[in-house]
C-alpha cells in the first residue's frame, strides 16, 4: 500500500532537518523509515509511504535542498498574497 502522504509541516520538518543536521542526513540515507520516526512521524504513516521513499539511496547536495526549501516558501508565499480584486461593471456604459 503506498497512499501515505507526509503533511506540509512533515515534510518541511524533514527537508529543514536532512538539508541541516549532518548526523540525521547519514541515518536518514541510510534508514528513512527509522530516521522519519526519530522526526515523530507515526509509525502507521511511514508503512504507507511509497516505497521508493523508504529505499536508502544518497542525498542531494544540501544547498540544493534549502534551495528547494526557499523556493517552496516563495511559492507559499506568492500563492497566499495573491489577490484578485472582483470588478463590478453597474449601470450601462
Amino acid at each position: 500500500m503506498s497512499d501515505g502522504l507526509l503533511t506540509s509541516s512533515q515534510a518541511d520538518s524533514l527537508l529543514q532537518r536532512i538539508s541541516s543536521d549532518d548526523a540525521f542526513r547519514a541515518r536518514f540515507e541510510s534508514a528513512p523509515a527509522d530516521a522519519l520516526q526519530e522526526l515523530g512521524i507515526p509509525v502507521e504513516l511511514i508503512k504507507r509511504l511509497p516505497v521508493a521513499c523508504l529505499t536508502p539511496k544518497p542525498l542531494p547536495p544540501k544547498t540544493a535542498l534549502s534551495d528547494l526549501m526557499q523556493k517552496q516558501r516563495e511559492v507559499a508565499v506568492n500563492a497566499t498574497m495573491a489577490m484578485n480584486v472582483p470588478w463590478v461593471k453597474l449601470g450601462s456604459s
